[in-house]
């Protein structure tokens, strides 16, 4: 009897809104029952392909595993559509993905799929993250969709995207083996420190320059939470007390002045605070990769130099002031845009920006876990 020998199946996350995925027929569902046949039939590998994190495993410690996955070649495809960023486990996933796929060098390990909203994901008014996903090899599918799924369009939209995830896995696979030699050869007993400190060189990740550039982050977060302490205060200005005891054509008066004002404060907080998260995910990515090393050293002098970095990671009382806020602002903003159509127009910045500050928080407060 001939011996088979398979290689181990190639891993797949698919990020989505759930409401995408009704309103356009089960897409998500069709596309991990296309992909993952079609792919194991042109390569003779299993794709295995998920579409939860409950589903895959990984538990409330999901960003840790990301750089693991990331490691072991794992595709991250996101569904994109005009409101994909609106979703703050989309937002968090694509770029937990995005900073641990550069940092290991490979990108083409994400993706993306455009299903709707091409003009609004790619005008140049849109968000930084909404940029980034469309600087990177995006698919539109939109058309082929339209077709049905039992369509040539279709068939044909999925033979490409095969062959396309097969090319970067080639690619990637021979970029991760290359960096897993290089530790290898690096490595030795007698030396694991010195072989944690190199693979750090390797990656490009120095533990002072590192905790430097954290001291430098969050000394950016004054200037992103006065933009959005300037946003609060203008909301709160018309909409005080005496918003209501006017009439309903004073009303819309104030709402359309609010509408103008609001405008260039708005696309000011979202660019500040989206470049802040940017920063904060590359950060992240390479503390969890530093975490990592430190742990492979498996000795009690690590893990007390692993918990005297991280001790410090503790949000200020002033930005837990923000924090609390930002649940209100939000709140108000969604208020804002049922009343009125130009402030609708007006904030959407400002709700792309309350969700990055948002983010940048929680990652931030995540830290202190490394210390404990």
């Amino acid at each position: 009897m001939g011996i088979e020998f398979e290689l181990p199946p190639v891993r797949c996350f698919i990020s989505y809104r759930r409401d995408d995925n009704s309103a356009f027929n089960g897409v998500v569902d069709r596309l991990k029952s296309d992909l993952s046949g079609r792919f194991e039939a042109e390569t003779g590998r299993k794709l295995d392909i998920f579409v939860d994190r409950d589903d895959i495993g990984w538990g409330d410690d999901w960003r840790g595993k990301v750089s693991e996955s990331i490691e072991r070649a794992m595709f991250f495809i996101p569904i994109l559509t005009a409101r994909y960023f609106h979703s703050q486990n989309c937002l968090d996933e694509f770029l937990a993905f995005h900073s641990n796929a550069r940092q290991l060098g490979v990108s083409e390990l994400i993706a993306p799929v455009v299903l709707s909203g091409m003009g609004k994901l790619a005008d140049e008014n849109a968000s930084e993250v909404s940029k980034k996903a469309m600087s990177l090899n995006c698919r539109l599918i939109e058309n082929a969709f339209m077709e049905g799924f039992e369509s040539r369009e279709w068939n044909s939209e999925m033979k490409r995207m095969v062959a396309d995830l097969n090319q970067a896995l080639e690619r990637s696979e021979e970029t991760l083996a290359r960096r897993e030699k290089t530790t290898i050869e690096q490595y030795s007993e007698s030396d694991r420190r010195g072989a944690a400190e190199s693979r750090f060189a390797d990656s490009g990740v120095d533990v002072l320059e590192l905790l430097e550039k954290i001291d430098a982050l969050t000394a950016q977060f004054p200037v992103v939470t006065q933009d959005f302490t300037a946003l609060g205060t203008l909301i709160s200005t018309v909409l005080g007390a005496d918003f209501k005891a006017l009439s309903v054509q004073r009303q819309r008066v104030a709402l359309l002045e609010l509408a103008e004002s609001i405008e260039e404060p708005a696309h000011e907080f979202s660019n500040s605070s989206g470049k802040l998260q940017e920063e904060f995910s590359k950060i992240d990515a390479q503390l969890r990769l530093m975490v990592e090393e430190i742990a492979s050293m498996d000795s009690e002098e690590g893990r007390l130099i692993q918990a005297q970095l991280f001790s410090g990671f503790e949000i200020p009382d002033d930005l837990l002031e923000v924090q609390q806020a930002v649940g209100n602002v939000a709140d108000a903003l969604k208020m804002l845009a049922m009343m009125n159509v130009n402030l609708r127009r007006s904030i959407g910045p400002a709700t792309s920006g309350v969700r990055a500050l948002q983010a940048s928080i929680d990652l931030f407060a995540g830290w202190s876990e490394f210390g404990a």
